[in-house]
C-alpha cells in the first residue's frame, strides 16, 4: 500500500487517468486530502505499479495518473485498487479503460468517461458521463448528460435537467423534472415526472409509471408507450399509430383550471403500442 496526503484549504479538483484500475472518490467532512494506492496483488509487479502512478497536488488539482502495467503472458496484469479521500463539495475529472470509477458525499460536479469501466455516483450538482459498454448508476443530480452505448443506466433523482442516450442499454429515472432521452433498441423507464419529458426510440420501449403533470413527447419505431396518470391530473391526448394499437381507461373531463394539474401526452408510433392509464 502506497498514500499520499495533502493539506488543502478546502474543495479540491481529482483530475484522475486509471487506465485498468479501479477509483473510489469520498467527499467527506476533512480537512485535507488521501490517495491510497492498494495493488489487487501483493507481488513486484503491483508494487511497481504504485510506486510509479503519479500522484501531485498542483494549486487546487489533485492530479492521479496509472502508467500502463506490464503486460503478462500467464494471468492478469497488475492493477490497483485508488481511494481518494476530498472534502465534500470537489469535483472529479476521471478517464478510465476497463477499470471502474465509484464516489460516495456530495461532489460538486462529476465527469467521468470509460470504456467497459462501471461509474457509480453518489450525489453530485452537475454530471457528464460516458461509456462504451459499462454500466452506469447515479443517485442523485442537479443537471447532466448519461451516454452509454451497451451499458444500462439508472439515476435516481433529477432536480433540474436530464439529458440520456443509449444505444441498446436501458434506462431507468426515478424522479425527474426535466429529460430528453433517447435510445437505439434500449427501454426507458420512468418512474415519476413531474415536469417535461422528450424521448425517441427505435425499438425501445417508453414507459412513465406515474406522470404528475407537466408533458410527454413520445417518438418510437416499434416500441411501445405506457403512460401512468396520476389522479386529478387531467389529460390532453395527442396520440397516434400506423399499425399498433391504442388503449385509454381515462374518463373524459372538464379542462382543467389555471391551479390544477394538467398533462399534455403527444405520442407517435409505427408499429408500437400506445397506453394511457391512471394511477394513485
Amino acid at each position: 500500500m502506497t498514500q499520499h496526503d495533502f493539506p488543502v484549504p478546502g474543495p479540491v479538483r481529482v483530475q484522475a487517468a486509471t487506465r485498468s484500475s479501479d477509483l473510489t472518490v469520498v467527499a467527506d467532512d476533512v480537512a485535507g486530502a488521501t490517495v491510497r494506492l492498494d495493488p489487487t496483488r501483493a507481488d513486484e509487479d503491483g508494487q511497481s505499479l504504485a510506486e510509479s502512478t503519479l500522484v501531485a497536488l498542483a494549486g487546487d488539482t489533485l492530479r492521479i495518473e496509472v502508467p500502463p502495467s506490464r503486460t503478462r503472458l500467464f494471468g492478469p496484469s497488475a492493477r490497483l485498487r485508488i481511494t481518494v479521500t476530498v472534502p465534500v463539495g470537489s469535483s472529479l475529472d476521471a478517464t478510465s479503460g476497463s477499470g471502474d470509477v465509484t464516489s460516495t458525499g456530495a461532489l460538486s460536479a462529476a465527469a467521468v468517461r470509460t470504456g467497459s469501466g462501471d461509474v457509480d455516483l453518489g450525489e453530485a450538482g452537475d454530471v457528464d458521463v460516458t461509456t462504451g459498454s459499462g454500466d452506469v448508476t447515479v443517485m442523485s443530480l442537479d443537471t447532466g448528460q448519461v451516454l452509454t452505448g451497451s451499458g444500462d443506466a439508472t439515476v435516481g433523482t433529477v432536480r433540474r435537467f436530464l439529458r440520456t442516450r443509449s444505444g441498446s442499454g436501458d434506462l431507468v429515472v426515478g424522479s425527474v423534472a426535466d429529460l430528453e432521452g433517447a435510445t437505439g433498441s434500449g427501454d426507458l423507464l420512468v418512474k415519476e415526472l413531474a415536469g417535461r419529458a422528450v424521448v425517441r426510440t427505435a425499438s425501445g420501449d417508453l414507459t412513465v409509471r406515474r406522470a404528475v403533470h407537466g408533458q410527454v413527447e413520445a417518438k418510437t419505431a416499434s416500441g411501445d408507450v405506457s403512460v401512468r396518470v396520476a389522479e386529478g391530473t387531467a389529460v390532453l391526448l395527442d396520440c397516434s399509430t400506423v399499425s399498433g394499437g391504442m388503449r385509454s381507461t381515462l374518463e373524459p373531463g372538464a379542462e382543467p383550471g389555471p391551479d390544477e394539474p394538467a398533462l399534455v401526452l403527444r405520442a407517435r408510433t409505427v408499429s408500437g403500442d400506445v397506453s394511457v392509464q391512471r394511477t394513485t
